[in-house]
């Protein structure tokens, strides 16, 4: 099998700092491999996809024990198949980009446990799901001899622009890169494609979706050269303090073709990227609609399919709760669900006078939701309590939040690609309009914050409302 030939570098280094559930304030630290989506943590889609692929061995490349921590706590040393081992402790001494982290990791399993090693090296980063045919991009890998192989995904400009990667492929070989531009401005790209910028509203290009295959062998001699050294000694002249190492975007992808070495293109099968509220959002919408097979195969014969694509656990829909069952709130139209995941022991207390109305949403374990509630493309996170008549409008809801809100003329709303950590308590009357706001924190309705303010502690809290926020 050509999946024997290949080693899987994890890259859970990272501390979440733009995923809605990842970083969240100082002394409170979740990796990103372990943030919730569709009632699973990232890690278990992603393993999914490692295992169908065949390989064996995995190397998790972490730094800070929260990411450790948790990580291995999910992980253990052996999945389904799939032998974990990690890096240790000692990474933490040292902040490394992603391409020295890779090359620093895989000397110390060839020196440990030289079985790790293979022949390829896929790097994997840890806030995203796919499907990827492994088997074609070693093909293209070996045709096109090429010393990197990255894989990328056809995206409106909108999205790229100023946050990713933009991959221009050769004219003459669409197999080939033959620049990638790291956070182009909207006016760079027309500049590029010569085009008015008007016109790139609905136009699509390549974006580099961070999943990278090498040879090995070759990867090690390359980063262990002269004109590698001498590449890494510029960039840490050039940055001086704010210098982290050697990244595979923002340097290495740059550099190789400086060198003569080339970089193949392969297109991913499909990708959900959880990096930002913006993309964790739009992939649980496509996701929820049936757009990611990956998806759609674990769903099947998952819970109850209560139609309009809802699934909801068993012991959600057969819970007396207040005297009634949720498949008899549904079938009165207390209860209107479509496109949502609903997890188990959720308490829906809707009335026909004032229905609960969840739609394109994933509601985790233990949630309690009152009447007249509105739930529109969001995620809500275990034990939440959502008082009555609040609205949820594409936004993340953390673990325990307390959403309290009781009649539709202190109607709370939280709207716009909001994040609410876990523990945070929002007060009746309360609207939020793209507000990150961070762990344990209270927001009244009196409080004054700008529009998509990163609110993560009470500090930043106080510089906006003159009080910590730590009122609860």
């Amino acid at each position: 099998m050509i999946s024997d030939d290949v080693g899987v570098i994890y890259l859970a280094a990272g501390t979440g700092s733009r995923a809605p559930g990842g970083r969240m304030a100082p002394g409170y630290l979740r990796s990103k491999s372990v943030v919730r989506f569709l009632g699973r943590r990232l890690i278990d889609w992603q393993f999914d996809t490692i295992q169908s692929m065949g390989i064996t061995k995995v190397i998790v490349v972490t730094r800070l024990k929260e990411n450790r921590q948790q990580t291995r706590a999910r992980l253990g040393y052996r999945r389904g198949g799939v032998d974990v081992r990690y890096t240790p402790s000692s990474f933490d001494l040292e902040v490394r980009g992603s391409a020295d982290a890779t090359r620093d990791a895989i000397l110390q399993m060839r020196r440990e446990w030289p079985r790790f090693v293979k022949k390829y090296t896929l790097v994997i980063p840890c806030d995203q799901f796919f499907m990827l045919n492994l088997e074609k991009m070693i093909t293209v890998h070996e045709q096109k001899q090429a010393s990197l192989t990255l894989a990328d995904e056809l995206q409106p400009v909108s999205l790229i622009a100023a946050t990713y990667g933009w991959i221009l492929p050769d004219l003459e070989d669409p197999d080939i890169v033959r620049e990638l531009v790291e956070k182009p401005s909207m006016e760079e790209m027309a500049g590029r494609l010569k085009v008015p910028v008007a016109s790139l509203e609905t136009r699509l290009e390549r974006m580099s979706d961070g999943l990278y295959l090498f040879g090995t062998e070759e990867f090690l001699e390359i980063t262990s050269s002269g004109p590698f050294d001498e590449f890494k000694r510029e960039l840490e002249e050039q940055q001086r303090n704010g210098f982290t190492g050697v990244d595979f975007g923002k340097h290495y992808l740059h550099w190789l073709p400086e060198q003569g070495r080339t970089i193949a293109r392969v297109e991913v099968d499909e990708l959900g990227d959880l990096g930002n509220i913006k993309r964790f959002i739009a992939a649980q919408e496509r996701a929820l609609n049936g757009g990611y097979d990956l998806i759609n195969k674990r769903f099947n014969g998952s819970g109850s399919d209560c139609g309009q694509r809802v699934q909801v656990d068993d012991e959600t829909l057969d819970w007396r709760c207040g005297g009634m069952t949720l498949r008899e709130r549904i079938a009165q139209g207390a209860v209107r669900l479509s496109n949502s995941r609903i997890g188990r022991f959720v308490r829906i207390h809707g009335t026909p006078e004032h229905p609960v109305i969840i739609d394109s949403s994933s509601i985790e374990d233990e949630v309690e939701v009152y009447e007249g509630v509105e739930i529109r493309s969001s995620h809500v996170g275990r034990n939440s309590h959502l008082g009555s008549h609040a609205r949820i409008e594409r936004s993340y809801v953390g673990v325990e939040v307390g959403i309290q809100s009781s009649s539709l003329c202190d109607r709370t709303s939280i709207r716009h690609f909001a994040v609410l950590q876990d523990t945070v308590t929002i007060c009746p009357g309360t609207t939020l309009c793209g507000q990150h706001i961070g762990p344990r924190l209270t927001v009244r309705a009196s409080d004054v914050l700008p529009a998509n303010a990163d609110v993560t502690d009470p500090v930043k809290f106080r510089y906006h409302t003159g009080h910590y926020g730590l009122d609860h």
